[in-house]
């Protein structure tokens, strides 16, 4: 069963293809795709809005003097979910913010081959919401990040390479998914070249996320394996979520990684270069981050942090 996607949708012209499914079934990411905005003002009651009625926002709390942080959820999971409603809970706590979440449920509610299959849609919705910010002056593209978990963060991925005029400044990728995304195809899933700066946390590489490196810092949070305190995969796959929600607030630990030489190191759990440390998530900063792969040890309950390798 194979989707069918347009590559020519062009989500600089608003050019938004719908995704058509066999049996009988659709879903378009231009009508059903939700985001929910949240702000000091309005926490815990979003304003929600569609790609055609941006220009609401102008009647809400938001507010262009705040940077922006959109948030992704993955498969079977809503704007109920834990990656945006902890998420924003975590960066409105953290200070000023425009928070959006995108909702894409009735399309991620599907099973996962066609969820999987709706990213690239996804992302294109979202690249066209980031271009209708910045050409009405909302916000400026680098102001803007975007937080994307499991298949979100595909999404997040395909928005960034969607956009034409310009280039996001920092996705951060929340255990990729790892299922029907591929090596040799770049164009479809999380990569470097869709931000300035791609920071992927890793923490189910053996079933649900995504083994290899994606961005230019990659954290194996404990290897990228089983997580501590962890029974089932599906929890250690959420455990990047959590890990990423700790290091927006004020811990005074953090999740530092050592540096590895290779992908390789990882695979056989032998990285021990403790002069070359990097911190995972947080507010990001322009710190000099060496570029390449890390691994953070973690405790298996909150608070998750250990804090600087010595």
């Amino acid at each position: 069963l194979l989707a069918v996607i347009d590559p020519r949708g062009d989500a600089a012209d608003s050019e938004l293809n719908e995704v058509r499914i066999g049996f009988g079934t659709s879903f378009s990411a231009r009508r059903d795709v939700r985001f929910h905005l949240y702000t000091p003002l309005n926490r815990a009651d979003a304003h929600v809005f569609s790609i055609d009625t941006v220009d609401t926002l102008m009647r809400s709390f938001y507010n262009s003097s705040h940077p922006v942080r959109i948030i992704v959820h993955g498969w079977f999971n809503n704007a109920t979910s834990l990656v945006i409603q902890g998420v924003k809970d975590a960066y409105l706590n953290a200070g000023d913010y425009n928070v959006i979440g995108v909702d894409w449920g009735v399309g991620a509610g599907e099973s996962y081959f066609r969820a999987s299959q709706y990213t690239i849609a996804v992302g294109l919705v979202v690249a066209d919401l980031v271009n209708q910010l910045v050409r009405s002056n909302m916000t400026d593209v680098d102001r803007l990040y975007l937080v994307g978990h499991s298949l979100g963060a595909h999404i997040a991925g395909n928005a960034g390479h969607s956009l034409k005029t310009y280039q996001l400044q920092v996705i951060y990728g929340l255990d990729p998914a790892s299922i029907n995304f591929f090596q040799d195809e770049p164009d479809s899933r999380l990569s470097p070249d869709d931000a300035a700066y791609v920071e992927v946390i890793h923490t189910n590489t053996q079933l649900s996320g995504y083994p290899a490196p994606l961005g230019h810092v990659d954290f194996y949070m404990n290897y990228g394996r089983k997580q501590p305190g962890c029974k089932t995969d599906i929890c250690s796959h959420g455990r990047s979520t959590e890990y990423f929600i700790e290091s927006l607030t004020n811990s005074t630990r953090g999740f530092w990684g050592v540096g590895c030489t290779d992908y390789n190191e990882i695979r056989q759990r032998t990285c021990y270069n403790i002069k070359q440390q990097a911190l995972m998530g947080g507010a990001f900063r322009q710190k000099n981050v060496t570029a390449g792969v890390y691994t953070v040890e973690t405790l298996s309950e909150s608070p998750f942090a250990i804090g600087y390798v010595h």
